[in-house]
């Protein structure tokens, strides 16, 4: 129950990171990604490759342990099988038996000086030898090189030589005070002395003694490393020469005396916890052995030489990847990120976009051109829809401007008609004036552009008649620049905003104030009409600013709407009309389009196509 509890949460968590990766962009996952695949391969193969060293490493210390341990028994036996032959040349030496045999008593210094000059002929390049005693069967005793005080320890091994009828005998490896200047330990080796020229052979005449220094086998150990311990010891596991740790050969030792002896190819062998290889191989020529010890703390230098390099690959290898990865993830998602960047324009209706080049043959190459046909496309449909649209306004402008609305023209003419017979008023010929003006320039221009000081005085006429005809107390205030006044706008551009302030902000007030302000900054001209009449509702702007036109064809109901289109559509959507009011404090309107010069306009006025 338990375990299935526990593989479920590990699902979960399992899930939650691969959410958490889906939330990443496509460069980091294609990192990822061959991130994993690569460091998977690497570690597989580098697992297969350290072991694989670690094994071959191993054998080849095996081989080389053996190898080394063989011929230091070999270098060992040799040196012993040397001295064994210079024995067996005293053993045979007639002078020598003639001494060991003499009856003369007592002995001369003559004796003396002949043993000196027939060991000589042995010893005399063999500085390792520190001293030899012949003895003869009375107990007397001749020294060569040096003395040896212990004359107990002598006779001692005098009786274990007589045992071995004959044989060379190595007694091992001792102490000597008389030698410690030259050795640390002295090798003693003894043979009984026969008389050859008998006939009787068995009984002994006596015996020679010799006394080596260890460092005759120093030459053995420059097979050997630093860590590895080497030892000759005889067949009671005594030490006669050894090199390396004392402590560790201790413990050798005490393995040695407790375990079946193992002669030949290595071993592994464990001391207090560590690890060990050893190696042993027989001394025939004096029943020695060598034991060659090394540790695997030792044999782990190169293992960990072998890791340091694998490690160092593996780190490069990484290295290499991660590069490699950013290098070819941006190859393949950096057309991805432009070509989502050049979309990002086109939705916003930016078609200002980059054309993506058509050699490239691939998938990313086949979206890139389908990109380009498709903003192509769109580009020539909006064309189309812009073309349409202009020459269906400028229909209605053109109608607008020709239909001049018969109410508005019975209304007025009927308002001077009574104000004449009523009274001689002046007002009669202002708004008359007011009224052959507007005609005259409504049917004079169709979609041009005028300047905006023209415009004004348009708006004036209108806002006279309005004035005069409705009774209404209208006041109009100009404090635009006079660069802004220069610049040209379309034509009837205030006229509906004006219309608007008349006809829903002052027609309960009964009259108001409109004004005209702004002027020009950065190629940008900004016109603001606002008036203080009885504002609009936040629902009134929208219906305003969203309402179809108006199917009236009189010129003073172009409309606030068509306004904004107009703009948007000649200038671009950046352009317009922004409206604001508040109910019983009046309302704002903001007309923001590109500043036209003259000789800009005259472009306009070719392109709208003027007509008369």
């Amino acid at each position: 129950m338990e375990k299935s509890k526990r593989s479920e949460q590990s699902f979960h968590i399992f899930r939650s990171k691969l959410r958490h990766f889906r939330k990443f962009n496509l460069q980091t996952k294609l990192i990822a990604i061959f991130l994993l695949m690569n460091l998977g391969t690497v570690a597989f193969l580098s697992m297969i490759a350290y072991f694989t060293a670690s094994h071959t490493i191993e054998d080849k210390v095996y081989e080389n342990i053996a190898i080394t341990a063989s011929q230091i028994a070999f270098s060992v036996n040799s040196s012993v099988a040397s001295i064994n032959r210079t024995m067996d040349y005293i053993f045979s030496n007639t002078e020598l038996q003639t001494i060991l045999t003499r009856e003369e008593e007592p002995r001369d210094t003559e004796v003396d000086k002949k043993v000196k000059t027939i060991m000589d002929n042995y010893f005399v390049n063999m500085p390792e030898l520190l001293s030899c005693v012949l003895s003869d069967i009375k107990g007397n005793l001749y020294f060569y090189r040096r003395n040896v005080s212990d004359k107990e320890l002598i006779f001692k091994w005098i009786q274990q030589s007589l045992k071995n009828d004959g044989q060379i005998a190595w007694l091992g490896a001792y102490e000597l005070s008389e030698m410690s200047v030259w050795t640390n330990h002295t090798l003693v080796v003894s043979r009984a002395m026969k008389n050859l020229t008998a006939k009787d052979v068995v009984t002994p005449i006596g015996t020679v003694t010799l006394f080596f220094s260890d460092r005759i086998l120093e030459s053995v150990y420059d097979y050997i490393g630093e860590e590895t311990s080497l030892m000759v010891i005889d067949a009671q596991n005594r030490t006669i020469s050894s090199s390396g740790n004392e402590a560790r050969n201790r413990m050798i030792l005490n393995y040695l005396n407790t375990q079946e002896e193992k002669i030949g190819a290595p071993f592994d062998i464990w001391l207090e916890g560590e690890k060990y290889m050893m190696a042993s191989y027989a001394v025939p020529a004096a029943v020695w052995k060598v034991v060659e010890t090394i540790p695997y703390q030792e044999i782990n230098k190169n293992f960990r030489s072998i890791q340091s390099a694998t490690g160092v690959t593996v780190v490069l290898i990484v290295g290499g990847t991660i590069v490699m990865s950013i290098f070819f993830s941006k190859k393949i998602v950096a057309p991805l990120l432009m070509l989502n960047r050049e979309m990002k324009k086109v939705s916003v209706g930016n078609f200002n976009v980059y054309q993506f080049p058509r050699e490239r043959l691939d998938e990313i190459g086949q979206i890139q051109r389908g990109f380009n046909e498709m903003v192509d496309r769109m580009q020539d449909l909006l064309h189309t829809t812009v073309e349409k649209e202009k020459e269906k306004q400028l229909a209605e402008l053109t109608a607008l401007q020709y239909q001049v609305n018969p109410h508005f023209l019975y209304n007025t003419l009927n308002s001077v008609r009574l104000m004449a017979l009523m009274t001689k008023s002046q007002n009669i010929v202002s708004m008359l004036d007011s009224l052959i003006h507007l005609l005259r320039k409504s049917a004079g221009k169709c979609g041009t552009v005028v300047s905006l000081r023209d415009e004004l005085e348009t708006v004036n006429d209108f806002v006279n008649i309005h004035r005069i005809r409705y009774q209404y107390d209208i006041q109009i205030l100009n404090d635009l620049s006079e660069e802004a006044l220069e610049c040209l706008v379309p034509c009837f551009l205030i006229q509906p905003l004006v219309e608007n302030a008349l006809f829903h902000g002052f027609s309960e007030k009964g009259g108001g104030t409109i004004s005209f302000s702004g002027g020009c900054k950065d190629g940008v001209l900004t016109i603001v009409v606002a008036d203080d009449g009885v504002g609009m509702s936040e629902k009134q702007v929208h219906e305003v600013m969203t309402a179809q036109h108006s199917e009236r064809p009189a010129f003073v109901n172009v409309g606030i709407r068509n306004v904004d289109d107009r703009l948007k559509i000649n200038y671009g959507p950046q352009f317009g009309l922004r409206l604001e009011s508040k109910v019983k404090v009046g309302t704002k309107i903001t007309v923001t389009m590109p500043v036209i010069r003259s000789q800009e306009g005259e472009t306009l006025k070719d392109e709208n196509h003027a007509c008369r």
